[in-house]
């Protein structure tokens, strides 16, 4: 079970390093020569930031989605289970099975929430198609003379 979730975490890094080199080129194709170090760093700077509100906001509609599922739960089970959001694996493994099953359940549902507000900001997905090609894209850029 961890091996298989340890393969698929592999191949989800590896496809967003693949997408990260693409998104650097297109931002040096799109300036010039002399601003590549600037639009490369800013590039970078606006991609951590980007992660950062979006860790925040998925996480806050989980943890709202979250505590708004276990509210359904009954007064007794959401005393063991406090806001839900702080239990790890190990300690959810340890729950009575009638409440681990509905916890589970719980935590896929708030979860499904997340994904579906991913899905409704894919729109920057869509606004790549309409990209212009950039300099090297058409090969318009000045040589640069040999050094001696």
């Amino acid at each position: 079970m961890a091996g298989d979730q340890r393969r698929r975490e592999l191949a989800a890094d590896r496809a967003a390093g693949l997408v990260m080199q693409v998104l650097v080129l297109v931002v040096q194709n799109d300036v010039q020569p002399s601003e590549i170090g600037v639009a490369t760093s800013t590039a970078t700077f606006s991609r951590s930031v980007g992660g950062s509100f979006g860790v925040a906001i998925f996480g806050a509609i989980f943890a709202g989605s979250l505590s708004g599922e276990l509210a359904k739960f009954p007064r007794a089970v959401t005393s063991r289970l406090g806001s839900g959001i702080h239990l790890n694996p190990e300690q959810a493994k340890h729950l009575p099975p009638a409440v681990h099953a509905d916890f589970l359940q719980a935590f896929a549902h708030s979860l499904n929430g997340v994904f579906l507000f991913g899905m409704a900001r894919s729109w920057a997905f869509a606004l790549s198609w309409f990209l212009k090609g950039g300099a090297a894209a058409d090969d318009t850029r000045p040589e640069r003379p040999a050094r001696s």
